[in-house]
């Protein structure tokens, strides 16, 4: 038996089922990566103990540690000569003058296509299965995203360096960018590397035996390890009034909702008692409203993600900017 939902229709129901089974898990991922979320976000207060810990994390991802692991810079400059490529098969177009392998069903498919016949009433093109070798593979997209995650990272800092006017940090920051600049333009063969379409956390026989292989896995876990992305928002998919239709302009979420989130920006605090939530927002099936400072009400309706994937990339981009999150539209 299937209960209906009241607020939305079977369409929208349908396109958020599969949100939730399918597409939010690697959009968000993917999305939090592009935005720079694992790499260069300046989450906590910028004192002068953090940017050591920066440091000393960018420096354990590019230059290694000593007698345990080398570090990415290493490892570029191995992979360059001797990286990891598979071959993979393909079946293209191709004119029947040029074909190498037909195959059957790619026979009868040239046949029913439109178009695919001479004035001799010949084929024009047939499918054609061939094979190369590719060097975009699992293994290797995790080593590019380990090193853009570094770069990002090493970027930023060195941005906060520079605003400090601290010589000594800047000195080695730079020291760092030289050295994986260097091993990123041997390691050449990452132009050919596609970013992951979802977070890299299976392991590999590659991964695990194949050198070195094993060293990039384990710095990139440790340099994800030290990263930290804060994103505070709540599914309260609850509107205060009875309307079925959210782009009502009666639709509201309710009074409890708004304050739970009052209290969850307020109650969150660093040792010295700042603040750190910036903004807390709940998703709702209504118009999205700002509530003052850091309280927001988005709009999230299955089917219409375009306003949703704006306003959270533009409250990203806030952050990253160092600028105070605001939610678009209407205020309260």
């Amino acid at each position: 038996m299937m209960i209906r939902p009241h607020k939305i229709n079977d369409t929208a129901y349908a396109l958020m089922i599969d949100d939730l089974q399918r597409r939010l898990p690697t959009s968000i991922a993917i999305g939090l990566q592009k935005a720079g979320a694992f790499s260069g976000l300046h989450l906590l207060p910028p004192e002068e103990g953090t940017l050591a810990q920066e440091l000393v994390r960018l420096r354990r991802a590019i230059d290694g540690v000593d007698g345990v692991r080398p570090g990415l810079a290493a490892v570029l400059r191995e992979l360059a000569y001797d990286h990891y490529a598979v071959f993979r098969s393909y079946e293209p177009w191709v004119d029947r003058r040029t074909v190498r392998r037909p195959s059957p069903a790619g026979l009868v498919r040239a046949l029913v296509r439109g178009h695919n016949l001479d004035d001799a009433g010949e084929l024009i093109q047939v499918v054609d299965r061939r094979t190369e070798q590719t060097v975009d593979v699992y293994e290797n997209r995790l080593v590019k995203l380990f090193a853009q995650q570094t770069r990002s990272r090493l970027h930023a800092v060195l941005a906060e360096a520079r605003r400090r006017s601290d010589p000594g940090f800047l000195h080695e920051a730079m020291s760092l960018r030289g050295r994986l600049d260097r091993a990123c333009q041997l390691a050449s063969f990452l132009d050919q590397v596609s970013m992951p379409a979802f977070l890299p956390l299976r392991l590999s026989m590659v991964l695990m035996n194949r050198d070195p292989y094993p060293a990039a896995l384990e710095g990139f876990l440790e340099f994800s390890r030290g990263l930290a992305v804060r994103l505070d928002g709540e599914a309260k998919y609850k509107l205060d009034s009875e309307v079925s239709d959210a782009s009502d302009a009666g639709a509201h979420p309710k009074k409890d909702d708004i304050d739970k989130m009052h209290a969850y920006r307020d109650a969150i605090r660093d040792a010295s008692g700042k603040r750190v939530v910036a903004l807390a927002s709940i998703l709702y099936p209504g118009p999205t409203i700002r509530y003052g400072d850091g309280i927001a009400a988005l709009k999230a309706v299955p089917g219409e993600a375009d306003e949703l994937s704006r306003c959270v990339g533009d409250i990203l981009a806030a952050v990253i900017d160092g600028a105070a999150p605001r939610a678009p539209n209407k205020s309260v």
